[in-house]
């Protein structure tokens, strides 16, 4: 997750059940992925990375690759497994107060830090404290630690001290919320709430870096040269299942067609592709038992900024262009068929999304009555408008162009094109600086909350595109506190419906998580947001 995610499908990684894609054919000749290092017998896995890690701070992690890198190094004090559900990582069992608004964790008492010290309930205190500290600067902490009693004060920098998080032993720690929030196992589960080491952040100058990179989870960070490759080395000292791999890479490749390349001379264990790859080996029958499309919640959409350009703040606008976009296009050129048109904010695979609501048409012709109902006949009065997009995503590239054609030809209005580097464009969004642009979003966790609370509720720290509307606020906020899952469901839905109407921002397309491995490489897991710590990943014969 934060999270503007970016991956090269413009879609992200996660699943609930591993899917193969039968193609015809035969696979191409590759190398044993496995290799040994030098005169050593450890062995390697590795997984190319498609953007340089735009920060090496748990706290103000907001890329998907730089999420499972470090997922690798912290823990936090529950996790995510392969199966959706929520279980114990640093803390071994809670208790939550009948009135949801205390929780009680009981941390494990086994658990170093891989400098060898051992873990307490203050640690996890101080690492939340300072993800909140305005010193620490994280655009995504206060919204992945929301609802923690005084954390208002600490972002705003009036306090240093969280009073809704009390040590009360060196292993027991009890979280106040302000109100209940049924998500709030799921949300401190996201890279905001993971396990930092004070004392070597301390002799690093307060700050985080390759000198503070101690953690406690099944890897030990080992070097870093930016743009070339991450490494990290097997914790042997781990509190749970030692890892079978004594090392992983993460090489630093932006380029997506060396990716794959690397992946078929076998340089590569793992690959993320696109689309445009997965229709093209289709076609040539390679790799036929390497391919596998992971279902994920996640989505590709359409930020129209309303505080960046004024003419986006009248909905008839807002709905012009979503019903003068051939969204089927889209999805049947762009993304190759792959995925599905979304007609909603919350992808097929979130559980406890509510009912459908109605779909947007593709109706050129109302799109212009309601472009010059909206006081701009024939695009008259609209200036030139800039769609922004991410290097490295083929899928959005192409789409892009497509979406300049369809609002020239629809609707006389003209799109320039931008493509720009996901250090700047994460820049740009969080400062509400482009007016027009892709985002992509992964579920951090798999709840509803985290796709519409946390990115369009008016008063949301991640709602950059400045969508405000007092009755969507209402029903998220209840559904947010709501217990019974039925009735959580039924709000949601309500709110999923109503800015899809509004057009709050235009849902493009729901897609896989389109991944190759190699057919040597087994124990390796996802789920609907991520990849997970590769604990279990081995290659045979190694």
């Amino acid at each position: 997750m934060s999270r503007n995610q970016i991956n090269p499908n413009s879609f992200a990684s996660g699943c609930i059940t591993i899917l193969s894609i039968l193609i015809s054919g035969c696979t191409a000749q590759k190398k044993n992925a496995a290799v040994k290092d030098g005169t050593s017998n450890s062995s390697i896995i590795r997984m190319a990375v498609s953007i340089e890690p735009p920060t090496l701070d748990p706290a103000k992690i907001q890329d998907v690759s730089t999420n499972e890198i470090l997922s690798n190094v912290f823990e936090g004090l529950v996790r995510y497994n392969e199966k959706n559900e929520i279980e114990p990582a640093l803390a071994s069992s809670w208790d939550i107060g009948k009135d949801g608004l205390t929780y009680t964790f009981h941390m494990r008492k086994d658990v170093h830090f891989h400098n060898g010290r051992l873990l307490t309930a203050s640690d996890v205190k101080y690492s939340w404290e300072r993800a909140l500290s305005p010193k620490t600067d994280s655009g995504v902490a206060a919204n992945y630690l929301d609802g923690i009693v005084g954390l208002k004060e600490v972002v705003r920098g009036s306090r240093t001290d969280l009073p809704g998080v009390v040590v009360l032993d060196d292993h027991t720690l009890k979280v106040t919320l302000d109100r209940a929030r049924a998500y709030f196992l799921g949300m401190i589960s996201y890279t905001s709430g993971l396990v930092v080491c004070r004392e070597s952040i301390e002799k690093n100058g307060g700050k985080m870096g390759e000198r503070a990179m101690i953690g406690t989870g099944a890897f030990i960070w080992e070097s870093y040269k930016p743009g070339q490759l991450v490494t990290l080395k097997a914790n042997s000292s781990y509190w749970n299942e030692k890892p079978i791999a004594d090392r992983l890479e993460f090489p630093i490749i932006v380029n997506s067609e060396t990716i794959y390349n690397n992946f078929e001379t076998g340089q590569l264990d793992f690959a993320n592709v696109s689309s445009v790859r997965i229709a093209q080996d289709r076609v040539s029958g390679k790799f036929k038992n390497e391919y596998h499309v992971i279902p994920e919640a996640s989505i590709n959409y359409l930020v129209m900024q309303q505080e960046k350009q004024p003419a986006f703040a009248n909905q008839k606008v807002r709905r012009a262009f979503a019903e003068a976009i051939d969204r089927a296009k889209l999805l049947r050129i762009a993304n190759n068929g792959i995925g599905t048109v979304a007609d909603s904010i919350l992808p097929p695979e979130m559980p406890g999304r509510g009912s459908e609501p109605i779909p947007i048409p593709y109706n050129p012709s109302e799109a212009r009555k309601l472009l010059a109902q909206a006081g701009y006949p024939g695009g008259q009065g609209i200036p030139s408008l800039t769609l922004t997009y991410t290097k490295n995503s083929e899928v959005n590239r192409a789409a892009s162009a497509l979406i300049r054609d369809d609002l020239r030809n629809n609707l006389g209005i003209t799109i320039n094109l931008q493509e720009l580097e996901a250090g700047q464009y994460f820049q740009q969004v969080r400062k509400k600086g482009l007016e027009f642009y892709f985002s992509d979003w992964i579920a951090d966790y798999p709840d509803p909350q985290n796709f519409l609370s946390t990115l369009f509720v008016s008063t949301a720290s991640l709602n950059h595109s400045s969508y405000n509307s007092p009755e969507f606020d209402r029903l998220c906020n209840a559904a947010d506190a709501e217990s019974n899952p039925a009735r959580r469901a039924e709000l949601y839905g309500k709110a999923n419906q109503l800015i899809v109407q509004e057009v709050g921002v235009l849902p493009l397309s729901f897609g896989p998580h389109i991944l190759l491995v190699h057919s040597n490489v087994s124990g390796w897991q996802a789920n609907l947001c991520k990849m997970l710590p590769f604990t279990k990943v081995k290659v045979a014969g190694n």
